[in-house]
């Protein structure tokens, strides 16, 4: 019913906090592909599935909801936390928005994807400025989704980050985002290079540029 109105595409937010003991990794997953799937067998404009980054191997789930037909993938989901109020010993309603930094697993991930998947990569979560968004194409993303900086800096933060990705595109001499998109995504990086993979300490406390970041 919402493709019949005219929109140009859908977005399934496959938000989840599993709360069932007897439901097992393997049969959520199954249930979420088979939605993707029955889906896109009944509609033919873009699907986007935002995810959670909870999933055991979100690698391997992501590479089947591609072979399903998802067009792209939003990651990742900002989960709202409980929290309690000690004094009144009651729960708190509150809004957990994002703080600037937390970017960093869906970049991880794009890193990992770019290239390994048909469905183009939407990144989310952490991303305040012009110079998150840089990095996050770098790694992979084809593109990305903002909120929390308009909640801290208004609406107008949309045009800063807009303005200070072109003057960045400009002193690199760049035309097209397609120009650096992914250019430092695993699969550009050297063979040795462990940048997405686990990090070994001892290796980053030696060579980490800021051990504080």
């Amino acid at each position: 019913m919402i493709s019949e109105t005219g929109v140009d595409g859908i977005e399934l937010n496959f938000y989840q906090t599993p709360s069932d003991f007897n439901k097992d990794a393997k049969e959520i997953e199954n249930e979420q592909i088979n939605i993707v799937k029955e889906i896109k067998q009944k509609i033919t404009i873009p699907v986007s599935v935002k995810l959670s980054s909870d999933y055991t191997n979100i690698l391997s789930f992501i590479k089947k909801l591609d072979a399903v037909g998802a067009d792209s993938f939003v990651l990742f989901n900002s989960f709202l936390q409980p929290d309690i109020d000690i004094v009144n010993e009651k729960h708190l309603n509150s809004l957990n928005i994002s703080n600037d930094g937390d970017y960093k697993k869906s970049l991880r991930c794009a890193g990992l994807l770019f290239e390994n998947i048909t469905a183009d990569i939407c990144s989310s979560h952490g991303i305040f400025t012009g110079e998150d968004v840089v990095k996050l194409i770098l790694a992979g993303s084809s593109s990305v989704q903002v909120a929390s900086t308009l909640y801290k800096n208004g609406l107008q933060q949309i045009e800063t980050i807009k303005k200070e990705l072109e003057l960045w595109m400009d002193s690199k001499n760049y035309t097209s985002i397609n120009e650096f998109r992914g250019k430092l995504s695993k699969n550009k990086l050297c063979p040795n290079s462990y940048a997405y993979d686990r990090a070994q300490y001892v290796d980053m406390l030696l060579n980490a540029e800021n051990i504080f970041m």
